[in-house]
């Protein structure tokens, strides 16, 4: 999971997140939701952001994405 948040985070330009994106529970990142009965992230998002580049394949990899 630190593998695609890290190419998510390079690809549009979210670089100043550091840290687990889950933890501790309620401090993670804004633009991530994190799911409660699985652990990975349940939702990215990015409407009040303003990023750009190409969405990174490596969210094929979040198994626990249920809404972008």
């Amino acid at each position: 999971m630190v593998d695609v948040v890290e190419s998510i985070k390079s690809t549009l330009g979210l670089s100043n997140y550091t840290g687990d994106p889950c933890l501790p529970a309620g401090y993670g990142y804004n633009w991530l939701n994190c799911s409660k009965d699985n652990p990975g992230i349940a939702a990215i998002l990015l409407s009040n952001y303003q990023t750009g580049g190409k969405i990174p394949t490596e969210l094929n990899q979040l198994t626990t994405l249920t809404h972008m």
